[in-house]
């Protein structure tokens, strides 16, 4: 599996995690899909198909600051 598979499955993980420990409702976990949903795409244009490291995810941060 690649890089982006892990960071993909991980993400999956921790929906899981908020659904099942964490009892969130549906619209919390929507919301986090789609944010986790674009930090994999983004990991996987910026980021060379590696896990983002610290620089990578302020790299992310600076991109979101960008659009508002």
């Amino acid at each position: 599996m690649g890089t982006m598979g892990a960071l993909e499955n991980e993400a999956v993980a921790f929906l899981n995690f908020c659904r099942i420990e964490k009892g969130l409702a549906a619209n919390s976990l929507q919301a986090y899909r789609t944010d986790l949903k674009r930090f994999v795409q983004f990991a996987g244009r910026e980021c060379a198909g590696a896990i983002p490291d610290v620089e990578g995810v302020r790299r992310y941060m600076d991109s979101l600051a960008k659009l508002g």
